[in-house]
């Protein structure tokens, strides 16, 4: 059973070679490995084509500039295998990683889930942090649903790149990425995955290596479409899960809490030292966060943490100034503990 492993590849030369060699060394051989350059301008290209000249299993399509997902769009159209793999190219695998999906990909499952480890470049010292599914074995939808706000909060529903998937089932279903929006299209493709009612089994391991770096899409400036992703993507989870009749009780209750904390990610972007937006350019992104009626709707769950409640708070006040100076004095604060961690450890 040959499996179509698709990488995008976007101005990726320091991290390529580990992620394609990462992916060339697995125990699995039987592979089809489409790496899809889109548009880079340093030399990813030419270092895809030179794995193309020397192992027949690697294939490179080159396309101008258009994302992820239509990078990604592109793979799966042309992949060959009987399931496909996604993988980042600053990204790397465990030799053994693909021999694991495919031996739980039985012929009555049509998904594989498995963990992946966390390693924070962004971080001194680098952080590392393993995330595994909470549950193991073999389930059906049914079953599935009960966990699935649990997952979207662990990380690992959204994310393609801790899964096999079923080619067949992909291409009938018509399963592509949604290319329009910038955030949340990696959970706008499971769901729709997710629609045909696949039976899925879990994996308690943990052999995929995802890296946050400074490039990473974890860590980007605050964008005007960022708020509105989030709730697109809120949105579509909770149209999901009332399509099967479970949005009640802890799952309700679980996705209400995590789209607060995603606008309170929301507005600590604007803050983030790399955004550089003018103050009144703040104030006009949090004004509009603020009076949302989805978001007003939802004050009642700003609670928990010390920040939650303040901003919660705040935000049923409408105090835009007090927000921005919230954030701002939290950032100053955190720049100081930054400066002197360094200092402290220069100082051995």
């Amino acid at each position: 059973m040959k499996v179509s492993i698709i990488v995008p590849v976007y101005n990726a030369e320091t991290t390529l070679h580990r992620c394609i060699n990462s992916i060339l060394n697995q125990t699995y051989s039987d592979l089809e490995v489409l790496l899809i350059n889109d548009g880079s301008t340093d030399f990813s290209g030419i270092i895809c084509d030179s794995y193309a000249e020397t192992d027949a299993r690697v294939v490179v399509m080159h396309q101008l500039n258009s994302g992820s997902a239509a990078a990604r769009n592109a793979g799966i159209r042309a992949a060959t295998g009987d399931f496909i793999q996604f993988v980042d190219a600053d990204d790397w695998l465990e030799e053994e990683m693909t021999a694991l999906l495919v031996q739980a990909m039985t012929p009555e499952h049509q998904l594989v889930i498995c963990g992946y480890q966390m390693l924070d470049e962004t971080k001194q010292p680098i952080r590392s942090k393993k995330i595994l599914p909470a549950i193991r074995g073999s389930m059906d939808m049914p079953q599935f649903l009960n966990h699935i706000v649990q997952l979207y909060r662990n990380f690992l529903l959204a994310s393609p790149c801790n899964k096999l998937y079923c080619t067949q089932t992909m291409k009938r279903q018509q399963t592509f990425f949604m290319e329009s929006i910038r955030h949340g299209e990696d959970l706008i493709f499971n769901l729709e995955y997710l629609l045909g009612n696949p039976r899925i089994q879990f994996i308690r391991q943990a052999p995929y290596h995802y890296m946050i770096g400074a490039q990473s899409p974890l860590v980007k400036k605050f964008h005007r479409q960022s708020a509105r992703d989030q709730q697109f993507m809120f949105n579509e989870l909770k149209e999901f899960l009332k399509l099967h009749a479970c949005y009640s009780d802890t799952n309700k209750k679980q996705l209400d809490r995590l789209y607060t904390n995603s606008i309170l990610h929301a507005l600590n972007e604007l803050f983030h030292p790399d955004t550089a937006m003018p103050a009144a350019h703040q104030q006009e992104a949090i004004t509009a966060l603020i009076t949302n009626s989805q978001v007003r709707a939802h004050l009642p769950y700003f609670r928990g943490s010390v920040q939650a409640r303040i901003i919660g708070w705040l935000m049923d006040r409408q105090s835009v100034r007090g927000i921005q100076r919230f954030f701002s004095f939290k950032h100053m604060l955190q720049k100081r503990v930054t400066f002197l961690y360094h200092v402290l450890r220069r100082a051995g």
